[in-house]
C-alpha cells in the first residue's frame, strides 16, 4: 500500500484503495495485539487543493475485559471522513478551541498525506474506552475476586447503606 499521497497527483476522478496492512506496518504491534491483518478501504478525492478521504477500517484485536479481567478477540469496524488542508501560513494558537465543523479536518505543512498515520489514528479512536468480552458479562465479586462468570461465590451481600434504603425498597418493589 502506498503510505504517502502526494495532493497534486491525486485525478479528478479519485480513487480507491481496498488493503490488508500488518500490525506491525503500521507500527502499532508494539501496543495491541492484532490475530489478523487491518482491513482498510479508502476513497480518496481532490477537491480544489484539498483532498478528501472517505474510509472504513475492519480488524480484530485482543483486549482484557475491564468487568472480568478475560482475554477476548473483539472485531471492530469504524468508518471515518478527513478533509486535508493546507495548513494556514499563520500558526493556529496551541489553545485554540476547534469548532465542531473543524473536527473532520487535518492541516498538512507539507503536499503529501500520510496514510498510515490517518488509519493509526482511525484504530485508536474505534477502540473502546472500556472494552467488555459480552454483555452478559457479570465481572468479579467485589469481595474475594472470583470471576462470576465461571463461579459462583459464597460472599454475602452487605446491606445497602441507610441513605439507599428507600431507593433499594422500592427497586424491590
Amino acid at each position: 500500500m502506498t503510505r504517502f499521497i502526494e495532493i497534486s497527483e491525486i485525478p479528478e476522478s479519485g480513487y480507491k484503495i481496498n488493503e490488508q496492512i500488518s500490525a506491525s506496518a503500521l507500527k502499532i504491534d508494539d501496543e495491541l495485539e492484532f490475530p489478523g491483518p487491518i482491513v482498510v478501504s479508502i476513497d480518496v478525492k481532490k477537491v480544489r487543493s484539498e483532498a478528501l478521504t472517505k474510509g472504513v477500517t475492519e480488524f480484530s484485536v485482543k483486549q482484557t475485559c475491564s468487568l472480568c479481567l478475560e482475554n477476548f478477540i473483539s472485531t471492530i469496524s469504524s468508518s471515518f471522513e478527513i478533509e486535508f488542508k493546507a495548513a494556514p501560513a499563520e500558526s493556529i494558537e496551541e489553545d485554540h478551541e476547534l469548532e465542531k465543523e473543524e473536527l473532520d479536518i487535518v492541516y498538512i505543512k507539507g503536499p503529501e498525506i500520510d496514510l498510515f498515520e490517518v488509519i493509526r489514528e482511525q484504530i485508536f479512536l474505534s477502540l473502546p474506552m472500556k472494552p467488555v468480552c459480552s454483555p452478559e458479562c457479570l465481572g468479579l465479586c467485589p469481595k474475594c475476586g472470583a470471576n462470576l462468570n465461571l463461579d459462583k461465590c459464597n460472599c454475602k451481600v452487605e446491606p445497602v447503606g441507610p441513605r439507599f434504603k428507600i431507593l433499594n425498597s422500592k427497586l424491590k418493589a
